[in-house]
């Protein structure tokens, strides 16, 4: 099982080495696409794989969606964020694997991979006050620019000021970057 925590280079290099269950084979073609997997049941009495899936684009949604109309092995719940595969193993596999081909590079996920300059500001800056149970930033807090706090917590490696996003670390960074250049080379091929 993979769990968010575990998203990050050294460990998606260390599957890549020791692929030994169909397990790092879904997490490894899922992640290709930059579809991040919460976790992979078996159930070998009922015969079925369930697929959670920690963020899924919409596009990729309803690519899921309309592919288990036209196939009878698989069932998505909107519902869970999660695939059910009537089969087990390397059949399994076989199966999603033709939905997989099909689906689109997504971006890395808001709170997951990126975060805001506002959220920076509140979760990591503590820049915030309590308006209607809800934390919000409070600028007056702030004594320096945003500039300064990005450098002072190590952040500022990770800020791409035109998108205003801040990513998690290094491999989401990279991640982003990937999807950004397969937008490119889509736009070329058209």
């Amino acid at each position: 099982m993979y769990y968010a925590d575990k998203y990050n280079t050294k460990n998606e290099n260390e599957i890549r080495k020791n692929i030994t269950s169909v397990d790092a084979l879904y997490y490894l073609e899922f992640l290709k696409k930059n579809i991040f997997i919460g976790r992979v049941i078996h159930n070998q009495k009922d015969n079925y794989t369930s697929i959670s899936f920690l963020y899924l684009s919409e596009e990729n949604r309803l690519k899921i969606h309309n592919a288990q109309l036209e196939n009878k092995h698989f069932y998505f719940s909107n519902l869970n964020n999660s695939i059910r595969i009537y089969a087990t193993g390397l059949q399994a596999y076989n199966y999603i694997s033709e939905i997989i081909d099909n689906l689109s590079m997504q971006d890395v996920p808001l709170d997951f991979g990126y975060m805001t300059e506002e959220d920076f500001l509140i979760k990591i800056c503590k820049f915030y006050k309590i308006e209607n149970n809800k934390k919000v930033l409070d600028k007056s807090l702030m004594q320096k620019d945003l500039k300064y706090y990005l450098e002072q917590t190590g952040y500022d490696i990770y800020y791409i000021p035109e998108e205003h996003r801040i990513y998690s670390n290094d491999y989401f960074l990279l991640k982003h970057k990937n999807y950004l250049n397969s937008l490119s080379v889509n736009r070329s091929k058209d």
